[in-house]
């Protein structure tokens, strides 16, 4: 779960990057079909972030160490 959480936040940060970049770029170039598109690719890669990074915190992978551990 955790590498999973780690490549959607890869995907959501490169699709909100692109849809910003791209979209606003074919906005001003007026070609508004392909940049409504684009900027409809930024709240999904944003969700896509939010997901990621609740992955990776709640499953983040426990390193024990035997010799700290309590007795108990």
């Amino acid at each position: 779960m955790h590498r999973f959480g780690k490549a959607l936040l890869l995907l959501g940060a490169v699709m909100v990057a692109m849809g910003m970049a791209f979209g606003f770029w074919f906005l001003i170039t007026d070609a508004d079909n392909a940049a409504v598109s684009l900027l409809g690719l930024v709240p999904i890669g944003f969700v896509a972030l939010l997901a990621g990074t609740v992955m990776t915190l709640f499953s983040h992978p426990v390193k024990r160490n035997p010799s700290s551990d309590e007795p108990g």
